[in-house]
């Protein structure tokens, strides 16, 4: 059967796939549907068809997925029209442990069928809550509100710019939710940005405004940053991470004096606790593009001595340690430990096959992505890197985003 845009149909959800979306089939044709859930019988409306699947939206639950919860963000729920639905909680209709599971079974699906991870190892991840509210709301520490024609903000219309007029921010850290810009009338603007730091400093910006100030507290470290620059949103993601990647480190081989390196570094996150770990005197770069957020760096580390930062493209820094490496330059690369945290499209092929070439020890490889971390585990394993542990945590709870933290040891 080959379905058409705009077509209804009725289906049964099976499962969930990778990236949120239930999957249906109606005489063998595959549909995505967002806002589903398995065991869900749904009214759907075709909304693009491609060469071997179709995307759909519900219109009607005809029966209800026994996971299936009322939705946490009214302005999100299948009473609404589709087009009148907000993104950003495609997981609030699902049942807070389940919705665990859930990302546990996608993590685990793509560890087998993307890494080509042996089912021993795969099998023992479980996506893990982290601190923070019971029922998985007030975690978002900034938000972006848009601003439509009249002044009114909101969020935008799930895969679309239109801004729906949003009376409530269940995911927003109730700082954020007090601070009421999402109720306000802002005539003239295009967006606000609305924040709080784990120092209790607060922000509302508009779209364009110069970036302000923001220190940031994890364990006994101080971060300087502003609010241009990356920081993981959820209140308790920064902690999490950092003891993960501490964790992931095999701390008997660690090595001071080796060419330590923490790729995609931001603002020193993950250097910091490294270095706070291994010994103040660590060796250990820190690689970010972003010049602003490497600058933060320089400063965030400048207790560590023997930290430096470098402003550059990852790759085009790997490539060129490959390329100009002397022998005593590749004794300390294998001598190393790396922690990389690429954005959502993971390393990739040139990447891996760079750090391949120089032979570090061990990689701590921080994730946001499955399936593309499975990828780039399979073309460490081709190179002989034996993936020594992975931990995996619901860093965003009800959406389908899921973190990752694995470690790696260069084989024998």
């Amino acid at each position: 059967m080959t379905v058409d845009r705009g077509q209804t149909l009725t289906l049964e959800i099976s499962k969930i796939v990778h990236g949120g979306y239930g999957l249906g089939r109606v005489d063998g044709q595959v549909l995505f549907v967002p806002g589903s859930a398995p065991g869900d019988v749904v009214d759907v409306i075709v909304t693009d068809v491609k060469k071997s699947h179709a995307f759909a939206d519900v219109v009607s639950v005809i029966q209800p997925s026994p996971h299936r919860v009322s939705h946490i963000w009214p302005e999100a729920d299948v009473s609404r029209e589709p087009h009148d639905r907000v993104g950003g909680a495609d997981f609030g209709h699902l049942d807070l442990d389940y919705q665990r599971q859930v990302k546990t079974d996608i993590v685990r699906e793509a560890l087998a069928r993307q890494g080509d991870v042996s089912p021993d190892i795969a099998d023992a991840v479980h996506v893990q809550p982290i601190p923070g509210s019971a029922d998985g709301t007030g975690w978002r520490t900034r938000v972006t509100l848009h601003v439509d024609h009249n002044g009114v903000a909101g969020q935008r219309a799930f895969r679309s710019h239109r801004v729906i007029p949003t009376t409530t921010l269940p995911l927003a850290h109730p700082d954020i939710q007090a601070m009421a810009a999402h109720v306000g009338s802002w005539p003239g603007e295009k967006g606000l940005h609305v924040g709080r730091s784990s120092t209790g400093g607060q922000w509302l910006m508009m779209a364009g405004d110069t970036p302000a100030p923001v220190t940031e507290q994890v364990g006994h470290h101080t971060f300087h940053l502003n609010t241009e620059v990356f920081w993981q949103v959820h209140e308790s993601a920064a902690e999490v991470l950092s003891r993960a990647a501490v964790r992931a480190v095999d701390w008997d081989v660690w090595d001071e004096e080796a060419a330590n390196h923490d790729l995609y570094g931001g603002v020193g996150l993950f250097a910091a606790a490294l270095a706070d770990r291994g010994g103040a005197t660590s060796h250990i770069v820190t690689v970010e593009s972003h010049e602003r957020a490497s600058g933060f760096a320089v400063s965030n580390l400048a207790k560590f001595d023997n930290a430096s930062v470098v402003t550059s493209d990852v790759l085009a820094y790997l490539r060129g340690q490959v390329k100009s490496v002397t022998a005593a330059g590749a004794e300390r690369f294998a001598r190393a430990t790396i922690v990389l945290d690429p954005p959502r499209s993971g390393a990739g092929k040139n990447v891996i096959d760079s750090l391949v070439a120089l032979a570090p020890q061990q990689l701590v490889y921080v994730a946001c992505d499955p399936v593309a971390f499975a990828r780039d585990q399979k073309l460490l394993a081709a190179a002989g890197y034996v993936l020594a542990s992975v931990q995996a945590f619901d860093l965003f709870p009800h959406t389908h985003h899921i973190e990752m933290v694995a470690g790696f040891r260069r084989g024998k």
